[in-house]
């Protein structure tokens, strides 16, 4: 423990660890790699921005979560290069952010203007209900990865 800790015997090289490779409780953070797919989440919401302006919401929205799908599909895949996982990762990212955004803006206009926001949280509780529950119900059917 004392030479991960920079103790005697441990070189300068091995104190300093770089911002692309910190290790925190036994997992390693590619910070570059996760700044990577957050500025993605901007370019989703300009998809979005200019989806709804030029072919509407609802093909816009059904558009941007197909490619979150098959991009989420591509990351199931753990043996290719960390460069296409990246690239999955973040063009995921991107469409469930624009589908988001476009989905929080088409969800009220389904609703009379007296029940907008209890129809609204009524579907936010489902969606978080939903998602509790989706790891839970997925983890029976897949069978975990090889460490």
């Amino acid at each position: 423990e004392r030479e991960q800790m920079g103790g005697a015997g441990a070189s300068t090289a091995a104190m300093h660890t770089s911002l692309s490779d910190r290790n925190c409780y036994g997992l390693a953070f590619n910070f570059g790699d996760i700044m990577a797919c957050n500025f993605y989440q901007t370019i989703g919401l300009t998809a979005a921005v200019l989806g709804i302006n030029s072919i509407g919401r609802v093909k816009t929205q059904v558009g941007l979560y197909l490619v979150a799908a098959a991009s989420v599909v591509g990351l199931g895949f753990p043996d290719l290069s960390h460069t296409v996982l990246t690239v999955f990762a973040s063009a995921a990212l991107a469409a469930v952010m624009g589908g988001c955004c476009v989905t929080v803006a088409h969800t009220p206009e389904l609703f009379p203007t007296q029940a907008r926001v209890l129809a609204m949280g009524i579907c936010n509780s489902c969606a978080h209900f939903g998602a509790t529950l989706a790891p839970y119900i997925i983890s029976g059917f897949i069978a975990p990865l090889p460490t």
